[in-house]
Parts: structure tokens; C-alpha cells; sequence
């Protein structure tokens, strides 16, 4: 009977240090799960949290502008008005006008020119009248690029007009202002 004892302590001993063992391995896979993941991950999340409140003080304060003011609007008047072609660059502005529904794929027919004096304006207005001939697309490209390209010049209006709907051409009238300082 007392070998059956020894044998049965002996046996709980062994199951015991093994529970043992298995739980500090637990502990210790544990301790390293906090080291090497929990403890980063919460300085990441105080690192964040400190941005958003730095966030939220930065969304309270009303905008800095760096306006820059002149005191004289007359300045501010002539400032605006340098932006714009004198009325001798005309031709060049023309040129560069054909020169992008030429290269377009478009024709031109004929077009009509007629300066404008704007009442109370020291602007003038020259405006263009231009009948174009082409694909629909090409159109429209070309007046984008005109508009890109010559921030002056304002497009009234473009009226399309396609005789057949077999035709894969399309006509369209341009009617355009361009804004010019006096010479």
C-alpha cells in the first residue's frame, strides 16, 4: 500500500510541476505579449490622442489670412487692370486664336471684329464673331485651350448646328469677348 501512495504522490507531484511549468510559460508569453505589443500600441494611442487635442485647438482658432491691403483702391484698381493685354497686342492674340482651332483640325470661314467701349471702364472689348467647322469634340477642346490659354477672353456663346446627322462635321458660331487695356 505504501508503494501504491509513493506512486500516487509521485504521480501529483509530476502532473502538479507540470501545471506549473505550463502556467509560467503562460505568464511569460503573456509578459512578452504586453511588452512587445501593448505597451507600443498605448504610447501610439496617447501619441494620437495628443494630435486630435492639438487638431481641436488648431480648428478653434479663427484662420490667419495674409491679406495683403493696399490703402489706395485706385492701386488696387490699376493692379487689376495690369493683368490685362494692351489693345495693340491684338493681332498677336488673333493669331494665337487661329492658331489653336488650326491646329485643332478646325476651319474657319469668315469672322466679324468689332472693338466696344464699356461705359464708366477704362477696359475695352473686342469682340469676335467666328462661324467654325469640324468634329463636335475638336470644338470643344479648342475651346477649352482658348479659354486656358487666354485668361482674358471670356466665350459668350457657341451655337452647334449639324445639318445631316450623318454628317460627322458640325458647324458652330463662336462669339467671344476679349478684354484689352488703352493703349
Amino acid at each position: 500500500m505504501n508503494k501504491l501512495i509513493i506512486s500516487d504522490l509521485k504521480l501529483a507531484w509530476m502532473r502538479s510541476s507540470h501545471g506549473m511549468r505550463m502556467i509560467a510559460a503562460f505568464l511569460i508569453l503573456n509578459l512578452l505579449v504586453v511588452l512587445l505589443f501593448v505597451v507600443p500600441l498605448n504610447q501610439k494611442k496617447n501619441q494620437l490622442e495628443k494630435n486630435i487635442a492639438y487638431q481641436k485647438i488648431a480648428i478653434d482658432k479663427p484662420p490667419v489670412l495674409n491679406v495683403v491691403t493696399q490703402s489706395d483702391p485706385l492701386e488696387q484698381l490699376a493692379e487689376f487692370e495690369s493683368g490685362f493685354p494692351l489693345q495693340n497686342s491684338i493681332p498677336e492674340i488673333l493669331a494665337q486664336i487661329n492658331d489653336i482651332f488650326l491646329r485643332s483640325g478646325l476651319k474657319i470661314s469668315e469672322a466679324e471684329y468689332k472693338i466696344v467701349d464699356f461705359p464708366q471702364s477704362r477696359l475695352k472689348g473686342y469682340q469676335i464673331t467666328m462661324p467654325i467647322r469640324g468634329r463636335y469634340t475638336n470644338i470643344i477642346d479648342a475651346s477649352l485651350m482658348i479659354l486656358n490659354q487666354i485668361p482674358s477672353l471670356s466665350l459668350n456663346n457657341i451655337s452647334f448646328q449639324r445639318k445631316l446627322i450623318s454628317d460627322g462635321q458640325t458647324e458652330a458660331i463662336f462669339s467671344m469677348t476679349l478684354y484689352l487695356r488703352h493703349v
